[in-house]
């Protein structure tokens, strides 16, 4: 009887110890869309230029997910955001949105910009 106790509780904590935040095999990103609205994919720490402002990913944020971005345009000074999904800002006379945020091995943000 103590053998079959102590087998059941080895079991129940092993089964136990897999916690459903961690990622699957797959990885985190398994069950992410590509946005397909026009956005511009940028990896972390990266700056690139999307229609003419360059739009830095210093780090991304979790719980709830969130892009750390540095943006300019030319030799202006540049604006730091800290933007979540979905969330938008208007900097030196352009819209800057972001439509997802992939975390993974790298993080990636989608952003769109726009005219303001």
């Amino acid at each position: 009887m103590r053998w079959s106790a102590l087998v059941l509780v080895v079991a129940l904590v092993t089964a136990g110890c897999g916690s459903k935040d961690e990622p699957g095999p797959a990885g985190p990103t398994s069950a992410f869309s590509t946005p397909t609205d026009g956005s511009e994919q940028i990896p972390q720490g990266t700056a690139p230029t999307v229609n003419g402002v360059t739009v830095g990913v210093g780090g991304v944020l979790t719980n709830p997910d969130r892009a750390m971005l540095s943006v300019h345009q030319g030799q202006q000074m540049a604006e730091v955001l800290t933007l979540g999904v979905g969330e938008k800002a208007t900097v030196q006379g352009h819209t800057i949105l972001v439509t997802a945020i992939q975390q993974g091995e790298r993080a990636y943000v989608w952003v769109k910009v726009t005219p303001a």
